[in-house]
């Protein structure tokens, strides 16, 4: 954890994911939700698709931040723009049952062709 901290001070993206997930999951180190927002929110304003996608659960799940779907959807949409296929396939499954946006089943498509 130590690792993490240093690289994450100093401005490494990855380490910051890695910090957040870390403390999100307990692994390692105290589950911490609250904080592993913070570490989220860092890498995600470097637009890192990764912790865009996991602070859109912390916002759809209310855990380290209030629950707030219209946060959780922008940041998915934008983790999928930026190349991360899980969150472009987990954006064709709301689409397609109408998960936080209407059913849309050709958005669904376009989003699984990705």
């Amino acid at each position: 954890m130590g690792y993490y901290l240093k690289e994450a001070e100093f401005d490494e993206v990855e380490a910051m994911f890695d910090l957040g997930y870390a403390l999100y999951h307990g692994e390692g180190i105290t589950q911490d939700y609250p904080s592993a927002v913070m570490w989220f929110k860092r890498a995600a304003n470097k637009q890192y698709p990764k912790a865009e996608y996991n602070l859109a659960f912390c916002y759809m799940n209310g855990q380290g931040v209030p629950c707030n779907y219209d946060k959780a959807l922008r940041l998915l949409i934008s983790s999928a723009k930026h190349g991360f296929d899980q969150a472009q396939l987990t954006l064709s499954e709301y689409y397609e049952h109408g998960v936080l946006v209407e059913q849309d089943l050709e958005e669904s498509k376009r989003w699984k062709k990705m």
